[in-house]
Formats: structure tokens, sequence, C-alpha cells
């Protein structure tokens, strides 16, 4: 909380840690006190705190996703490691690769297809990489499904 400590109001900090669990300015405004009555002042209220607390909304944010990213990573890999279902262990391993390209700084594709296909079959075995690399052919061909093996 220290990120609100220059803020003087009680009333603002409120807004701005209900703000960043409800993502509702008119909700959160009501909640740090400022309804007395008039609903159509207290949304101008609301407007103008989260017009002018936005910095420290924004700070507040990028500190609870970077708290909960442990766990999900975590719930990634069990949905990949765990799941019956195929399509959740794909999507969770699609998204663990996504996630790791983005903490690499890597915004684009530098790995060759090999690469790509060796990280994907560590992840999800050579049956999985399969089936997902069938999926991504469907999608892009509109064809029916056809395993093709990986080298």
């Amino acid at each position: 909380m220290k990120e609100l400590s220059h803020l003087r109001s009680n009333g603002r900090k409120l807004f701005v840690q209900r703000f960043v669990e409800t993502g509702n300015a008119l909700e959160s405004a009501r909640d740090a006190g400022y309804f007395h009555g008039d609903e159509s002042k207290l949304s101008r209220i609301a407007a103008k705190l989260k017009y002018e607390l936005k910095d420290e909304v924004s700070l507040m944010m990028r500190e609870r996703i970077r708290s909960v990213g442990p766990s999900a990573v975590s719930k990634l890999e069990s949905l990949m490691h765990n799941s019956l279902s195929d399509t959740v262990q794909l999507n969770a391993a699609r998204e663990l690769l996504d996630r790791s390209r983005i903490l690499e700084g890597d915004q684009g594709i530098t790995k060759s297809v090999s690469q790509i296909e060796a990280e994907l079959i560590s992840l999800i075995g050579k049956d999985g990489a399969e089936m997902m690399m069938a999926t991504i052919r469907m999608k892009r061909v509109g064809e029916t499904p056809q395993l093709t093996p990986i080298n």
C-alpha cells in the first residue's frame, strides 16, 4: 500500500483499492464514502476520481497481476499435465509458451520451426504436439483433421 501513501484522503485510497478489485468506478466511489444521496453527483465524482487517480490504479493493478502470476503459471502447468481433456492440455501449453515469449521480451517469432516443435514436444509430448499442429493446420486451411508426424 506504499504506492498510495502520498494520498492524504482515506476516501481516495479506498477508491483506488476498490476500483482495482472491482473495475467499477461508481461502486468504488460509493464504497469509499462519496455517496450522499445524489446518484448523478456520485457518477461525476466517480469519473473524476477514475481520471485523477489513473496512475495509482495502474500501479496497483500491475502489482496485483504480478502477485498472482506464479499461481496462474502453476495452474496452467497443472492443467497441462493433469487435465483429462486434450484440448485443455493443449491450450494450457499454448498459453505457457506465449507467456514465456513475453517474459523473454520476444514479441515476434525468432525461433525456427524445428526449435518450436522441440519445445512443444518437451512440454506436451510427441502425440500432443502432433494433435496441436493438426489443429493449427485445420484453422489455417479449414481442412478436416489429419495427423501428420512431426520429424
